[in-house]
């Protein structure tokens, strides 16, 4: 499966990590330092269950360079939505579907303001993650459940959800 996480922060990066040590293909979308480091040093998750370090992840901040999707896992901060929502088109195709995964109720209504509303999946993770230096992702443990709305059995949301088993 083709994914990208935009917003690969704590919870983006954990769960993108994650994916990707699975052996999905994972694009992550960041900015600033931290891509930055996710370049040159790759992608480490330090957690009880295990940690992992992916040298070789692929991580961009320009969704054009990744082209279309099986599924988007959108992690933003709620304020930055708008934003990155406009920046979705190059990785949606006919059957991309879009996992939000964001604090706060709005988050569909706004990326459906660009996106068509029918590729959007409500997501909510209990999971609790942060960067805890540049490159590193840091999950203390407990709950990493992740439960993502089926859309009436939409062949592509079956797919992420047996993928991140």
């Amino acid at each position: 499966m083709k994914i990208a996480v935009m917003g690969a922060g704590g919870i983006g990066g954990y769960v993108g990590g994650r994916l990707a040590e699975a052996g999905h293909s994972v694009h992550l979308i960041a900015r600033g330092r931290h891509l930055d480091a996710i370049r040159r040093s790759g992608l480490r998750i330090e957690c009880p269950l295990g940690d992992v370090t992916l040298p070789a992840i692929h991580a961009t901040d320009d969704p054009a360079e990744i082209g279309s999707v099986d599924v988007v896992v959108f992690t933003v901060k709620l304020g930055a939505t708008d934003g990155a929502a406009r920046a979705l088109a190059p990785l949606i195709q006919g059957c991309t579907r879009i996992v939000t995964l964001q604090n706060g109720i709005d988050g569909n209504s706004m990326i459906s303001r660009h996106v068509d509303r029918r590729h959007v999946a409500a997501g909510c993770t209990y999971l609790t993650a942060h960067i805890r230096e540049l490159g590193v992702i840091h999950a203390p443990g407990g709950s990493h459940r992740i439960l993502v709305d089926g859309l009436a059995g939409d062949e592509t949301i079956a797919g992420f959800l047996q993928a991140r088993a």
